[in-house]
């Protein structure tokens, strides 16, 4: 889980050049949960980053999707506690800069004897 974790912050900090290489004009982030949260507003902010209208066409093709607020959260399911705490503390300054909530607690053993230190 850590590997995994560690690869994701590869890809953001990766995101973070690419975007600092570019005019501002022509990058903008996108979080996915933004996204599922209110997917009109931020498929119409996309469109018009684009220089694109929403269309009956795009509008046929958006109506065929369903956006689940609660799929941003859907990784706690398949993650353990143990696994969860880990990433937290890989990445916490990371999910901090992109705005994320991370568990704060002090460190602590996991079940499986591995030690999380402090973000």
């Amino acid at each position: 889980m850590v590997l995994a974790g560690l690869a994701w912050k590869l890809l953001m900090d990766a995101f973070e050049r690419a975007g600092a290489a570019v005019p501002p004009d022509q990058w903008t982030d996108v979080r996915f949960e933004d996204v599922l949260l209110a997917p009109r507003p931020r498929f119409d902010d996309l469109l018009k980053f684009a220089g694109l209208d929403w269309t009956a066409r795009f509008e046929a093709g958006f109506a065929h999707h369903r956006f689940q607020s609660d799929r941003s959260q859907a990784f706690r399911d398949d993650l353990s506690p143990a696994n969860l705490v880990r990433l937290d503390r890989v990445l916490a300054g990371h999910l901090r800069a992109w705005g994320y909530a991370v568990d704060d607690r002090p460190p602590t053993v996991l079940e499986d004897g591995w030690r999380c230190a402090p973000p």
